[in-house]
C-alpha cells in the first residue's frame, strides 16, 4: 500500500449524482452499516459527506442525522475496501464533528467499532437517545451487538 497523503482527498457534500456510488459503498458495509441507512439513502443523500477518488467515484462517506434536542447521529460511515487504512474515515468523522459543533450539536453513534470512535472523544453510553427501532438485535448473520456511544463535549450556552 502506498502512503497516501490525507490532504489528497477532500471531504465534500454529496450530490445527487453520488447516490449510486453511495448505495454500492453502503451495501458492502452492511451489517457494519445499518441497513436502514441504505434504504433511506434516496431521501437522505444530502446529509452525507463524501471523499471521491481521482475518477470521481465515492470511496468514503458518512452522514449526520438530526435527532431530538441538541443531538445528531453519525450514520453510514463507510470506506471502500481498496482505500482503507489511509485515514479517510478519520477525515469524514472530523468533518462531521466540525459541522455538528458549528450547529451546537452533540454527536452520538451506534457502532461495532467503539475503539475507532473513542479516538474522537466518544464514550459508551446507555441508548436513551434512540428510538426503539434503532435498538440492536443479535442475529445469526450479525451476532455482535452494536455499541452506543456519545461525545462528551459540552454544548455552548
Amino acid at each position: 500500500m502506498n502512503n497516501t497523503n490525507k490532504q489528497e482527498f477532500p471531504v465534500e457534500p454529496a450530490t445527487l449524482d453520488d447516490v449510486g456510488d453511495l448505495q454500492m459503498l453502503l451495501a458492502h458495509a452492511v451489517p457494519a452499516c445499518a441497513p436502514e441507512t441504505v434504504w433511506e439513502l434516496p431521501f437522505q443523500w444530502k446529509t452525507f459527506r463524501v471523499i471521491r477518488n481521482d475518477e470521481g467515484k465515492v470511496i468514503a462517506a458518512g452522514s449526520i442525522r438530526d435527532l431530538e434536542g441538541e443531538r445528531a447521529e453519525i450514520r453510514g460511515l463507510a470506506v471502500h475496501p481498496e482505500f482503507r487504512g489511509r485515514g479517510l474515515a478519520d477525515k469524514v468523522v472530523e468533518r462531521l464533528l466540525d459541522e455538528s459543533r458549528a450547529r451546537n450539536r452533540n454527536m452520538v453513534c451506534v457502532t461495532r467499532k467503539p475503539s475507532f470512535f473513542e479516538r474522537f472523544g466518544f464514550q459508551k453510553t446507555f441508548p436513551t437517545w434512540l428510538s426503539r427501532n434503532r435498538l440492536p438485535v443479535r442475529t445469526k448473520v450479525d451476532p455482535d451487538p452494536r455499541v452506543f456511544m456519545v461525545t462528551c463535549e459540552p454544548i455552548p450556552a
